[in-house]
Protein backbone atom coordinates (compact mmCIF):
# COMPACT_ATOMS: atom_id res chain seq x y z
CA UNK A 1 0.00 0.00 0.00
CA UNK A 2 1.22 3.57 -0.56
CA UNK A 3 1.26 4.18 3.21
CA UNK A 4 3.86 1.44 3.60
CA UNK A 5 6.40 3.54 1.69
CA UNK A 6 5.47 6.87 3.28
CA UNK A 7 2.90 8.11 0.77
CA UNK A 8 -0.01 9.47 2.79
CA UNK A 9 -1.46 11.80 0.17
CA UNK A 10 -2.89 8.85 -1.79
CA UNK A 11 -5.41 9.85 -4.45
CA UNK A 12 -7.60 7.11 -5.82
CA UNK A 13 -7.18 3.34 -5.51
CA UNK A 14 -3.41 3.26 -6.00
CA UNK A 15 -1.46 0.11 -5.02
CA UNK A 16 1.98 -1.18 -5.79
CA UNK A 17 2.39 -4.75 -7.08
CA UNK A 18 5.47 -6.89 -7.43
CA UNK A 19 4.80 -9.04 -10.48
CA UNK A 20 6.44 -12.09 -12.01
CA UNK A 21 6.92 -11.83 -15.77
CA UNK A 22 7.04 -15.10 -17.77
CA UNK A 23 6.92 -16.53 -21.27
CA UNK A 24 3.80 -18.61 -21.86
CA UNK A 25 2.18 -20.94 -24.36
CA UNK A 26 -1.59 -20.76 -24.42
CA UNK A 27 -1.38 -18.87 -21.11
CA UNK A 28 0.54 -21.68 -19.42
CA UNK A 29 3.83 -20.35 -17.95
CA UNK A 30 6.95 -21.80 -19.57
CA UNK A 31 9.85 -19.93 -17.98
CA UNK A 32 10.38 -16.69 -16.01
CA UNK A 33 11.44 -13.39 -17.58
CA UNK A 34 12.21 -11.56 -14.32
CA UNK A 35 10.20 -9.64 -11.68
CA UNK A 36 9.14 -6.04 -11.69
CA UNK A 37 7.28 -3.42 -9.63
CA UNK A 38 4.18 -1.83 -11.10
CA UNK A 39 1.70 0.85 -10.05
CA UNK A 40 -1.92 -0.28 -10.29
CA UNK A 41 -4.64 2.33 -10.57
CA UNK A 42 -8.12 2.03 -11.98
CA UNK A 43 -7.48 -1.58 -12.97
CA UNK A 44 -4.48 -0.63 -15.15
CA UNK A 45 -0.73 -1.12 -14.62
CA UNK A 46 1.88 1.63 -14.91
CA UNK A 47 5.63 1.80 -14.41
CA UNK A 48 6.49 3.73 -11.18
CA UNK A 49 8.71 6.83 -11.40
CA UNK A 50 12.41 6.32 -10.58
CA UNK A 51 12.21 7.71 -6.99
CA UNK A 52 9.37 5.45 -5.99
CA UNK A 53 10.93 2.51 -7.86
CA UNK A 54 14.15 2.87 -5.84
CA UNK A 55 12.14 2.79 -2.62
CA UNK A 56 10.13 -0.21 -3.77
CA UNK A 57 13.27 -2.15 -4.74
CA UNK A 58 14.58 -1.71 -1.22
CA UNK A 59 11.59 -3.65 0.11
CA UNK A 60 11.52 -7.39 0.55
CA UNK A 61 8.56 -8.21 -1.62
CA UNK A 62 6.44 -11.28 -1.21
CA UNK A 63 4.07 -12.75 -3.75
CA UNK A 64 4.14 -15.77 -5.98
CA UNK A 65 7.26 -17.88 -6.03
CA UNK A 66 9.27 -18.03 -9.22
CA UNK A 67 8.83 -21.80 -9.39
CA UNK A 68 5.31 -21.43 -10.85
CA UNK A 69 6.73 -19.58 -13.84
CA UNK A 70 8.21 -22.95 -14.87
CA UNK A 71 4.79 -24.64 -15.09
CA UNK A 72 5.21 -26.22 -18.55
CA UNK A 73 8.59 -27.84 -17.80
CA UNK A 74 7.26 -28.96 -14.42
CA UNK A 75 4.20 -30.45 -16.04
CA UNK A 76 6.40 -32.30 -18.56
CA UNK A 77 8.74 -33.58 -15.86
CA UNK A 78 5.76 -34.61 -13.73
CA UNK A 79 4.14 -36.41 -16.65
CA UNK A 80 7.37 -38.26 -17.43
CA UNK A 81 7.74 -39.29 -13.78
CA UNK A 82 4.14 -40.46 -13.62
CA UNK A 83 4.57 -42.38 -16.88
CA UNK A 84 7.75 -44.07 -15.63
CA UNK A 85 6.14 -44.94 -12.31
CA UNK A 86 3.03 -46.24 -14.08
CA UNK A 87 5.17 -48.25 -16.53
CA UNK A 88 7.20 -49.75 -13.67
CA UNK A 89 4.00 -50.73 -11.84
CA UNK A 90 2.53 -52.20 -15.02
CA UNK A 91 5.73 -54.16 -15.73
CA UNK A 92 5.64 -55.63 -12.26
CA UNK A 93 1.97 -56.51 -12.64
CA UNK A 94 2.64 -57.97 -16.11
CA UNK A 95 5.51 -60.06 -14.75
CA UNK A 96 3.24 -61.43 -12.02
CA UNK A 97 0.50 -62.20 -14.54
CA UNK A 98 3.02 -63.88 -16.84
CA UNK A 99 4.32 -66.00 -13.98
CA UNK A 100 0.80 -66.97 -12.96
CA UNK A 101 -0.16 -67.76 -16.58
CA UNK A 102 2.97 -69.86 -17.07
CA UNK A 103 1.98 -71.85 -14.00
CA UNK A 104 -1.50 -72.49 -15.39
CA UNK A 105 -0.18 -73.43 -18.83
CA UNK A 106 2.46 -75.78 -17.48
CA UNK A 107 -0.09 -77.39 -15.20
CA UNK A 108 -2.40 -77.94 -18.18
CA UNK A 109 0.23 -79.36 -20.54
CA UNK A 110 1.52 -81.72 -17.84
CA UNK A 111 -1.92 -83.29 -17.66
CA UNK A 112 -1.70 -86.00 -20.31
CA UNK A 113 -5.34 -86.91 -19.85
CA UNK A 114 -6.22 -83.49 -21.29
CA UNK A 115 -3.44 -83.13 -23.85
CA UNK A 116 -3.21 -86.68 -25.25
CA UNK A 117 -6.49 -86.40 -27.26
CA UNK A 118 -5.37 -83.05 -28.66
CA UNK A 119 -1.94 -84.41 -29.58
CA UNK A 120 -3.52 -87.41 -31.26
CA UNK A 121 -5.96 -85.22 -33.18
CA UNK A 122 -3.20 -82.87 -34.32
CA UNK A 123 -1.17 -85.80 -35.65
CA UNK A 124 -4.23 -87.18 -37.44
CA UNK A 125 -5.00 -83.83 -39.10
CA UNK A 126 -1.40 -83.35 -40.23
CA UNK A 127 -1.31 -86.88 -41.65
CA UNK A 128 -4.59 -86.36 -43.52
CA UNK A 129 -3.45 -83.02 -44.95
CA UNK A 130 -0.13 -84.51 -46.07
CA UNK A 131 -1.97 -87.43 -47.66
CA UNK A 132 -4.43 -85.13 -49.43
CA UNK A 133 -1.66 -82.97 -50.87
CA UNK A 134 0.72 -85.83 -51.69
CA UNK A 135 -0.83 -86.57 -55.05
CA UNK A 136 -0.68 -83.72 -57.54
CA UNK A 137 -3.81 -83.96 -59.67
CA UNK A 138 -3.05 -80.99 -61.90
CA UNK A 139 -2.81 -81.79 -65.60
CA UNK A 140 -3.03 -78.78 -67.85
CA UNK A 141 -5.08 -80.02 -70.77
CA UNK A 142 -6.61 -78.05 -73.65
CA UNK A 143 -10.07 -76.65 -72.95
CA UNK A 144 -12.64 -76.25 -75.71
CA UNK A 145 -13.70 -72.62 -75.30
CA UNK A 146 -16.76 -72.81 -77.48
CA UNK A 147 -19.89 -71.64 -75.72
CA UNK A 148 -21.58 -75.06 -75.80
CA UNK A 149 -18.50 -76.81 -74.44
CA UNK A 150 -18.08 -74.34 -71.57
CA UNK A 151 -21.76 -74.68 -70.64
CA UNK A 152 -21.42 -78.46 -70.71
CA UNK A 153 -18.38 -78.38 -68.40
CA UNK A 154 -20.11 -75.96 -66.05
CA UNK A 155 -23.30 -78.01 -65.75
CA UNK A 156 -21.28 -81.21 -65.25
CA UNK A 157 -19.64 -79.58 -62.24
CA UNK A 158 -23.00 -78.28 -61.02
CA UNK A 159 -24.51 -81.76 -61.11
CA UNK A 160 -22.01 -82.92 -58.49
CA UNK A 161 -23.45 -80.34 -56.07
CA UNK A 162 -27.14 -81.15 -56.24
CA UNK A 163 -27.36 -82.16 -52.57
CA UNK A 164 -27.55 -79.55 -49.82
CA UNK A 165 -24.79 -79.83 -47.25
CA UNK A 166 -25.47 -79.37 -43.56
CA UNK A 167 -23.37 -79.52 -40.44
CA UNK A 168 -20.21 -77.96 -41.89
CA UNK A 169 -19.02 -74.63 -40.50
CA UNK A 170 -15.89 -72.54 -40.70
CA UNK A 171 -15.23 -73.51 -37.09
CA UNK A 172 -15.40 -77.29 -37.52
CA UNK A 173 -13.88 -77.56 -41.02
CA UNK A 174 -10.25 -76.93 -41.97
CA UNK A 175 -9.80 -75.70 -45.57
CA UNK A 176 -6.80 -76.87 -47.63
CA UNK A 177 -6.16 -75.73 -51.20
CA UNK A 178 -3.78 -76.64 -53.97
CA UNK A 179 -3.82 -74.49 -57.07
CA UNK A 180 -1.57 -74.85 -60.09
CA UNK A 181 1.18 -72.72 -58.58
CA UNK A 182 0.49 -72.67 -54.87
CA UNK A 183 -0.31 -75.03 -52.04
CA UNK A 184 -2.09 -73.71 -48.98
CA UNK A 185 -1.02 -76.06 -46.23
CA UNK A 186 -2.50 -74.45 -43.15
CA UNK A 187 -0.59 -74.65 -39.90
CA UNK A 188 -3.20 -75.99 -37.52
CA UNK A 189 -0.97 -75.11 -34.57
CA UNK A 190 2.49 -73.57 -34.41
CA UNK A 191 5.56 -75.48 -33.28
CA UNK A 192 5.19 -74.00 -29.78
CA UNK A 193 1.99 -75.96 -29.28
CA UNK A 194 3.38 -79.15 -30.78
CA UNK A 195 6.42 -78.96 -28.47
CA UNK A 196 4.24 -78.29 -25.43
CA UNK A 197 1.95 -81.22 -26.23
CA UNK A 198 4.97 -83.53 -26.56
CA UNK A 199 7.09 -82.28 -23.65
CA UNK A 200 4.34 -81.36 -21.23
CA UNK A 201 5.56 -77.81 -20.62
CA UNK A 202 4.87 -74.47 -22.25
CA UNK A 203 7.81 -72.50 -23.64
CA UNK A 204 6.04 -70.42 -26.27
CA UNK A 205 6.19 -66.69 -26.77
CA UNK A 206 2.56 -66.08 -25.82
CA UNK A 207 1.71 -66.55 -22.17
CA UNK A 208 -1.81 -65.19 -22.39
CA UNK A 209 -3.90 -68.18 -21.36
CA UNK A 210 -6.90 -66.87 -23.33
CA UNK A 211 -4.86 -66.91 -26.57
CA UNK A 212 -3.31 -70.33 -25.96
CA UNK A 213 -6.51 -72.07 -24.89
CA UNK A 214 -8.42 -70.45 -27.75
CA UNK A 215 -6.00 -72.02 -30.25
CA UNK A 216 -6.38 -75.40 -28.57
CA UNK A 217 -10.15 -74.96 -28.64
CA UNK A 218 -10.00 -74.42 -32.41
CA UNK A 219 -8.12 -77.71 -32.77
CA UNK A 220 -10.66 -79.49 -30.60
CA UNK A 221 -13.55 -78.19 -32.74
CA UNK A 222 -12.20 -79.46 -36.07
CA UNK A 223 -14.19 -82.43 -37.40
CA UNK A 224 -13.65 -82.18 -41.14
CA UNK A 225 -11.10 -81.12 -43.76
CA UNK A 226 -12.24 -79.48 -46.99
CA UNK A 227 -9.65 -80.19 -49.70
CA UNK A 228 -9.76 -78.11 -52.91
CA UNK A 229 -7.36 -79.29 -55.63
CA UNK A 230 -7.12 -77.68 -59.05
CA UNK A 231 -6.84 -80.33 -61.76
CA UNK A 232 -6.98 -78.12 -64.85
CA UNK A 233 -6.98 -74.46 -65.76
CA UNK A 234 -7.65 -72.16 -68.68
CA UNK A 235 -5.49 -69.11 -68.05
CA UNK A 236 -7.13 -65.67 -68.35
CA UNK A 237 -6.14 -63.86 -71.53
CA UNK A 238 -5.01 -60.25 -71.17
CA UNK A 239 -6.00 -58.09 -74.12
CA UNK A 240 -5.02 -54.57 -75.09
CA UNK A 241 -8.36 -53.47 -73.68
CA UNK A 242 -9.86 -55.76 -71.07
CA UNK A 243 -9.48 -59.54 -70.81
CA UNK A 244 -11.00 -62.90 -71.63
CA UNK A 245 -12.06 -64.89 -68.57
CA UNK A 246 -9.99 -67.80 -67.37
CA UNK A 247 -11.43 -70.92 -65.71
CA UNK A 248 -10.32 -73.06 -62.78
CA UNK A 249 -11.41 -76.69 -62.53
CA UNK A 250 -11.45 -78.09 -58.98
CA UNK A 251 -11.77 -81.55 -57.43
CA UNK A 252 -13.12 -81.11 -53.90
CA UNK A 253 -13.56 -83.54 -51.05
CA UNK A 254 -14.66 -83.34 -47.45
CA UNK A 255 -12.68 -85.69 -45.20
CA UNK A 256 -13.88 -86.90 -41.82
CA UNK A 257 -11.00 -86.45 -39.37
CA UNK A 258 -12.18 -89.24 -37.07
CA UNK A 259 -12.29 -91.91 -39.81
CA UNK A 260 -9.91 -90.42 -42.36
CA UNK A 261 -12.42 -91.11 -45.14
CA UNK A 262 -13.86 -88.77 -47.75
CA UNK A 263 -17.57 -88.41 -46.97
CA UNK A 264 -18.42 -86.00 -49.77
CA UNK A 265 -16.87 -85.20 -53.15
CA UNK A 266 -17.80 -82.60 -55.73
CA UNK A 267 -16.38 -80.45 -58.52
CA UNK A 268 -16.14 -76.73 -59.18
CA UNK A 269 -15.73 -74.81 -62.41
CA UNK A 270 -15.18 -71.13 -61.72
CA UNK A 271 -14.35 -68.22 -64.00
CA UNK A 272 -13.19 -64.67 -63.55
CA UNK A 273 -15.57 -61.94 -62.43
CA UNK A 274 -17.34 -59.97 -65.14
CA UNK A 275 -15.93 -56.78 -63.65
CA UNK A 276 -12.86 -56.62 -61.47
CA UNK A 277 -13.03 -53.43 -59.46
CA UNK A 278 -10.44 -54.38 -56.86
CA UNK A 279 -7.66 -54.45 -59.41
CA UNK A 280 -8.77 -51.98 -62.07
CA UNK A 281 -6.93 -52.04 -65.39
CA UNK A 282 -5.88 -48.62 -66.60
CA UNK A 283 -3.99 -49.53 -69.76
CA UNK A 284 -0.63 -47.80 -69.69
CA UNK A 285 -0.40 -47.59 -65.88
CA UNK A 286 -0.63 -51.34 -65.23
CA UNK A 287 1.62 -53.84 -66.95
CA UNK A 288 0.15 -56.93 -68.57
CA UNK A 289 2.08 -59.09 -66.10
CA UNK A 290 0.51 -57.29 -63.15
CA UNK A 291 -2.90 -57.46 -64.79
CA UNK A 292 -2.44 -61.23 -65.24
CA UNK A 293 -1.62 -61.54 -61.52
CA UNK A 294 -4.75 -59.56 -60.69
CA UNK A 295 -6.85 -61.92 -62.80
CA UNK A 296 -5.23 -64.93 -61.12
CA UNK A 297 -6.05 -63.54 -57.66
CA UNK A 298 -9.63 -62.90 -58.75
CA UNK A 299 -9.98 -66.44 -60.09
CA UNK A 300 -8.72 -68.02 -56.86
CA UNK A 301 -10.98 -65.78 -54.80
CA UNK A 302 -14.00 -66.88 -56.84
CA UNK A 303 -13.08 -70.53 -56.29
CA UNK A 304 -12.97 -69.96 -52.52
CA UNK A 305 -16.23 -68.00 -52.59
CA UNK A 306 -18.07 -70.74 -54.47
CA UNK A 307 -16.68 -73.53 -52.28
CA UNK A 308 -17.55 -71.70 -49.06
CA UNK A 309 -21.00 -70.86 -50.38
CA UNK A 310 -21.73 -74.51 -51.11
CA UNK A 311 -20.16 -76.09 -48.01
CA UNK A 312 -20.81 -73.44 -45.36
CA UNK A 313 -23.69 -71.53 -46.89
CA UNK A 314 -21.72 -68.29 -46.85
CA UNK A 315 -18.69 -66.70 -48.47
CA UNK A 316 -15.33 -66.32 -46.68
Amino acid sequence: MPEEIGMYNNQGDVTFEYRQKYFHLFWIPCFPLGKEWFVKQGGKLYHPNPDILETLRSLRAGGKKEIWAWSVPLIIVGAVLLFNISSAIEEQASAKRMQANMGLLNEFFKNKKKTAPLDKKLSAINALVDSALEKDEFKEEPVDTSENSLYSLYFSAQLTRMDSLKGYTKENTLVVTRFKDKTDRPSVLTDDYKTALNKGAWSGYFTDTAVVFNELRKLDQYKYILVLKEYNRLEPLVLDKGYNSGYSFINASIVDIATGKAINTFKLMTGNSEEITEYSYSGSNVSKAEWARNLDRDLKKNVMDEAHQYVFGEKP
